[in-house]
This record gives C-alpha cells, structure tokens and sequence, in this order.
C-alpha cells in the first residue's frame, strides 16, 4: 500500500491544475502549448491517485467545455 502524500503535494497538485486549466480553445494560457501540458497532467494524476473527487469536477469542467470524452470514469485501473 502506498503512503499519502504530503499536504504540500496535493496543494502544488491542486494549485497547478487550477493554473495550467486549458482554456476553452484547448491551450495552456501558462506554457502556450495545446492543451494538456506536462504540468497539468502530472498533477491531474496526483489528484487521480489522492484526491478523487477533485479530479472528477476537474474532469467535469473539462467535458462541459467539450476537452475530455463523455463518460470517462477514473476506477484505480489505468493507475
């Protein structure tokens, strides 16, 4: 069984989905790239591992803007 990470991880984590948010035309406002850039990602998997229901809203934003495919649904599997 793996450890909880600390409290500053799943802040830089929640703080960095929160910044690197892609815009409604799927860009990265920070890195100026497509949307999903490494730092969003990376900490959408944090959140995935450690805090599920915050990656599900971030998710849910997601699919209201149309990014992110209807129906996806984060179970522990694809971890």
């Amino acid at each position: 069984m793996r450890n909880r990470p600390d409290v500053d991880v799943l802040d830089r984590a929640r703080e960095a989905v929160a910044v690197h948010m892609p815009s409604r035309l799927a860009e990265c406002r920070v890195c100026d790239v497509a949307a999903f850039c490494p730092p969003f990602t990376n900490a959408l998997a944090v959140l995935d591992r450690w805090d599920q229901g915050r990656a599900r809203r971030v998710r849910a934003v997601l699919q209201y803007a149309g990014l992110w495919p209807d129906g996806y649904v984060h179970d522990g599997r694809d971890d």
